[in-house]
């Protein structure tokens, strides 16, 4: 079975599976990664939890979240030593509330991709400064 197939037979859930796999690369340098909350098998009392605020899990969802998705791939793209964490984080956290349906997940996800915005748009402003200022 080829990786195509794969993703075939995920149907409709495949972009929200490559969405995570794709962003995993870049967190492997972070240590404590393992202790990411995940869906326990008793169900209730873990921190997942599919249904809230299905609104935002729907399926038209995953377009709507291009743009910020984007706009994350620049941020991981530039090369600013650990500027690339919060936004693989960002990506991470929606691309886990996509999967399992949890839209607290994906708001908590749009919120940091906010902050990845405003620590790149910092980070790439302080570095354009200190070259002008030389």
């Amino acid at each position: 079975m080829t990786i195509g197939d794969a993703l075939a037979s995920a149907g409709e859930a495949s972009f929200r599976v490559v969405m995570l796999i794709l962003s995993l690369p870049a967190l492997i340098p972070i240590p404590g990664f393992n202790d990411m909350p995940t869906r326990s098998s008793g169900g209730s009392s873990g921190v997942i939890r599919p249904g809230r605020i299905k609104v935002l899990t729907g399926r038209a969802l995953p377009c709507l979240l291009g743009l910020p998705v984007f706009a994350l791939a620049v941020a991981i793209a530039l090369p600013i030593r650990f500027g690339n964490i919060v936004p693989v984080v960002a990506v991470c956290v929606m691309a886990i509330g996509l999967i399992e349906r949890d839209g607290l997940f994906v708001v908590v996800g749009i919120l940091l991709t906010l902050l990845a915005i405003f620590l790149t748009a910092a980070l790439v402003h302080g570095a354009v400064f200190l070259m002008c200022a030389t």
